[in-house]
Order: structure tokens, then C-alpha cells, then sequence
């Protein structure tokens, strides 16, 4: 396997220490309850139905944390089965995977940054006083909004990756589609862990009439829901019109 240039990889989805995930995750979960109690407002917290928005931010972050050792090793899956089809010597496809796969870290730095200004601009915007808590639930949303942001930008970039194997030398039989189910699978794969996490949110959110109408709402989960749309189709469309291609070329070759 390749190393990955990638820093969610290194040190999210392939950790060397992984209970410093899992500690982050019940600190995450645990941390805003205990300000609460700290503060004399779990009472209000309960009573309020607030406990729901105390654990949205939490519950994502654990969910990526829990998807992303699955999602760094499908590009290595669909690598592996589309080896078989390369034409020339295995160096070739590490090469194609080494330039097309090589991640800026200042991109990724990039994406969480942007992720976490978003969250500042969605939860600064309505607050007068301050309070411990409203602190630790800003902290966590930044936090939340900028691992999705970094999710999104790597699965958008996985695409690149498999559109550069897609353009090697490749021996394809148009009959034959068994070596490409890696690349479905991966598309399903990425698409669902999205559909999940806004799932997942939406159940904690308890959407509601009043919420429907309110445009926060939608700026953030219009972007969402489109992006499992985008991410399937980005890594489905080369496969397509590979495979198109090459029963095109195999139909004029038997006419012939």
C-alpha cells in the first residue's frame, strides 16, 4: 500500500495511536454536558429538549471518525482491482496513484478552514452574552464543520484518482465489468456515509415546520444533500464512458 500524502489519512483515518480518536470523541460527547452541569443549566438542558443540539456536533464527529478508516481503503481496493487490466509494468499504475493521489496539505488545511469559518459565521452570528456552554458548542461546531469540509474536498479528490486510473493503459473487456464493481462499491460507499451523517444530524435536529422556513436550515443541508449526488456521479461518469468506449471500438471491430 501507498503512503498516503494525505493528512486526514495519517492521522485520522489511519492513526498510529487510535484511542486518541476515540478519546476525542467521548470528550466531544461528554465535555458539553459536564459545562452544563458545571454552569447549574443541565436542568434547562433536559427540560428544553436542548440536550438534542448539545450532542449533534459530537455524534458527526464520531461518525467520521468511525467512517474514515473504511473510506482510505476503498482507493487502495479499487487500485487492486484494476491492476489485472494494466498494460504495462505495475510501476506504471504506483506512478499514476503517486501524481494523481498526492494531496496538498495546505488544501486540506485549506477545506477545514473554511469549514470552521462557516460554523463561526452560522453560531457567532445570534449571541449577546457569553456563556461556557454557548463556548464549548461553538468549539465542537467548528470542529464538526470543518472535518466535514475535509471529507468532502478528500472525496472529491478520491475522483481525480480514479478518473487518472481510469485513463491508463487498460485492457477492458466490454463484457467483462467484474474489475470495475470496486469503483461502484466505493461510489455507493462515499455517497452513503454522507446520506448517513445527514441523516444521522436530521434525527438529532428534529425537524419541524418552523425549521423548514427558517434559511439557515437550508444553507446548510441544500449543500449537503448535494454533495453525495456529486461525489456518485464524478466517480461513476469515467467508468461509464470507458466501458461505452470500448464496446463502441469492440462493435466497429466485428462489423469490420
Amino acid at each position: 500500500m501507498r503512503r498516503s500524502s494525505s493528512l486526514f489519512d495519517e492521522w485520522i483515518a489511519r492513526p498510529r495511536y487510535p484511542w486518541i480518536n476515540l478519546s476525542i470523541a467521548l470528550a466531544c460527547l461528554v465535555g458539553p454536558f459536564l459545562v452544563a452541569w458545571a454552569e447549574g443549566l443541565m436542568g434547562s438542558v433536559l427540560s428544553t429538549n436542548q440536550w438534542r443540539g448539545l450532542l449533534i456536533p459530537p455524534t458527526i464527529i464520531a461518525y467520521i471518525l468511525a467512517a474514515a478508516p473504511r473510506l482510505a481503503t476503498m482507493e487502495s481496493r479499487v487500485a487492486d482491482a484494476l491492476r489485472p487490466l494494466v498494460g504495462d509494468e505495475d510501476e506504471g499504475l504506483t506512478r499514476v496513484l503517486d501524481e494523481a493521489g498526492a494531496m496538498a496539505p495546505t488544501r486540506e488545511l485549506m477545506a477545514f478552514g473554511g469549514g470552521a469559518a462557516f460554523a463561526l459565521l452560522m453560531n457567532l452570528r445570534g449571541m449577546t452574552s457569553f456563556a461556557w456552554l454557548s463556548l464549548a458548542m461553538v468549539l465542537e461546531t467548528v470542529l464538526m464543520y470543518g472535518l466535514l469540509a475535509v471529507v468532502i474536498y478528500g472525496s472529491i479528490h478520491s475522483t481525480r484518482v480514479t478518473g487518472a486510473l481510469l485513463r491508463h493503459r487498460l485492457r477492458v473487456d466490454p463484457l467483462d465489468v467484474s474489475p470495475f464493481e470496486a469503483i461502484g462499491r466505493q461510489s455507493l460507499l462515499l455517497s452513503l456515509v454522507f446520506v448517513g451523517g445527514i441523516t444521522l444530524s436530521l434525527l438529532l435536529v428534529g425537524v419541524s415546520p418552523e425549521l423548514l422556513v427558517r434559511w439557515e436550515f437550508w444553507a446548510i443541508y441544500a449543500p449537503l444533500t448535494s454533495v453525495p449526488v456529486l461525489v456518485f456521479f464524478l466517480n461513476m461518469a469515467p467508468t461509464h464512458r470507458l466501458l461505452r468506449r470500448r464496446e463502441t471500438a469492440s462493435s466497429g471491430e466485428s462489423i469490420v
